[in-house]
């Protein structure tokens, strides 16, 4: 037996023909040329003028509900009586009024698919597959990408170029009314124009008022792919059609794969904390009449992260993924990136240090950065030991690193101490204070830099201790850090007496 979706197929079929026929009918006298949309390309480097426009029938229909009753009311209720709802669940009235709005999209996409007041067997197919059809299904599956603002592939041959895949951590989420399931790795590549263009075209939140309206070049040239497969669970009734929107599953697509996002960019800004690694809006994407016509990938709707860019991204120095080092960044991934899930507090241990590390990328002002790197210092050396000195604990943890010399450390970060009390309580400037007697650098950005990266090492020190994420710091504190402490002080305490020996014997 045919699906319900094949069942109501013709008979929507002609009602949508008709319509398009009694649009033409009333077009051909009242427009001399068809309304259009703005298309912003992607490749704006060579060209001023990177705008043109296309032709956009379906601008010529106003969205009436007196439109949507008079062509489509009648259907929708043979439909329902006929068994092919798509949302039997839903009270009647509610019912055919869904089916009556989703024939009447139906019908607009059908132009612009088309790209002309006509009937175009092809495009209607493809637009029923695209648009009406999946309200029948339970499983819809959808693509998210998130540009990554400075992040730049490196490949060993520019002509072939390179991708990154990147093994999930977690193959699925289950929340009990849904099931997302990864269709395949973690991709970081290249933007294509295609969808470049499409991006482009829809800016990014807060900085249009409008989709379709984009005067700016976003110029970015990495992107993270994520693949979800939303299965929904029906829980408030026992029909076989769930009514599914292709909307709903979208949502818990962009929830998850925004998750996602932020996990894999936390952990590139540990593994290069002195580059700028950025995090994009996420884009979901289908394949709608844009595509269909070949002119660009389709933009449903956008989410904007948290720990996103924030502002311009132009003046930070990138961050280099070479191919030649591919197993390393999996490595990387796969050992830092459980630390780097930020959803849940409780569930990660280093939840407020990695949220004070990543606000450092997008607050707008240096000071900021510094308190919250001081709290991300706090939040872990300190934590279940007040009392601590800060550079004696990260001298201690940090004490087998060969990159990490102790003697310019503690130093260093007892200024930081300095510097941010400076700034709470006498409300001090970064630059003015690194004007002083301050070790490091006394150049605002290389500063912040190098707090940076100490703040990284410290995390990635934590994690090599830590089992799993939901360890507690404070026992590792009080175990493995004192050891350490003690047997430094030890060993300069051995120092000490060995040097006074040395002067007595005259060596």
């Amino acid at each position: 037996m045919a699906s319900p979706a094949a069942q109501a197929y013709p008979r929507i079929r002609d009602a949508v023909g008709s319509f398009v026929s009694d649009v033409q009918d009333h077009t051909e006298d009242a427009y001399e040329q068809l309304p259009t949309t703005t298309i912003t390309e992607s490749n704006t480097f060579r060209d001023r003028k990177h705008e043109y426009t296309v032709e956009q029938p379906s601008k010529i229909v106003r969205d009436t509900n007196y439109f949507k009753h008079f062509y489509f009311s009648e259907l929708a209720e043979s439909l329902i009586d006929d068994g092919l709802s798509f949302c039997p669940h839903r009270r009647d009235d509610i019912e055919q009024s869904l089916h009556s709005k989703r024939i009447f999209k139906l019908a607009k996409l059908t132009l612009d698919y088309a790209g002309a007041v006509a009937f175009d067997e092809d495009a209607f197919d493809t637009a029923y597959e695209d648009h009406f059809a999946p309200l029948y299904e339970s499983t819809h599956v959808h693509r998210v990408v998130f540009p990554l603002p400075r992040v730049i592939l490196r490949p060993d041959d520019f002509r072939e170029g390179f991708q990154l895949s990147l093994e999930p951590l977690e193959d699925s989420v289950d929340n009990g009314e849904y099931v997302a399931s990864l269709t395949d790795d973690l991709l970081l590549s290249k933007i294509p124009n295609f969808e470049m263009t499409a991006m482009q075209t829809y800016g990014t939140p807060g900085m249009i008022t409008q989709p379709d309206q984009t005067q700016k070049r976003l110029g970015w040239a990495t992107t993270l792919e994520v693949e979800f497969e939303i299965t929904h669970r029906p829980t408030k009734h026992n029909s076989e059609h769930t009514g599914l929107d292709r909307s709903w599953t979208g949502n818990q697509a962009l929830s998850e794969a925004a998750a996602i996002a932020k996990q894999v960019v936390t952990a590139l800004r540990l593994w290069a904390p002195k580059e700028y690694a950025g995090l994009g809006p996420g884009y979901l994407l289908r394949d709608s009449w844009k595509t269909y016509r070949g002119i660009s990938a389709d933009v449903d709707r956008v989410i904007i992260p948290e720990f996103g860019q924030r502002g311009k991204s132009f003046h930070r120095d990138s961050i280099e993924l070479p191919e030649a080092e591919q197993d390393v960044l999996r490595e990387h991934w796969q050992r830092i990136g459980p630390y780097c899930t930020l959803e849940y507090e409780t569930s990660n241990t280093l939840y407020r240090c990695l949220t004070r590390f990543n606000r450092m990328y997008e607050r707008s002002t240096s000071e900021d950065q510094i308190v919250d790197a001081f709290l991300g210092f706090e939040t872990t050396l300190i934590r279940g030991d007040p009392g601590s000195t800060l550079p004696n604990r990260a001298a201690a943890l940090l004490r087998d690193q060969d990159d990490c010399d102790l003697d310019e450390m503690r130093p260093f970060l007892e200024g930081v101490r300095r510097i941010r009390n400076r700034i709470v309580h006498n409300d001090a400037s970064l630059s003015e204070e690194l004007s002083g007697d301050y070790p490091g650098p006394n150049e605002t950005r290389a500063y912040l830099k190098e707090v940076r990266w100490y703040l990284a090492q410290i995390v990635i020190a934590y994690s090599v201790l830590l089992d799993t994420p939901s360890d507690s710091i404070q026992a590792v504190n009080q175990t493995i850090v004192d050891s350490r402490i003690d047997e430094m002080v030890e060993d300069d305490q051995k120092s000490i007496l060995h040097t006074l020996l040395r002067t007595l014997i005259g060596r």
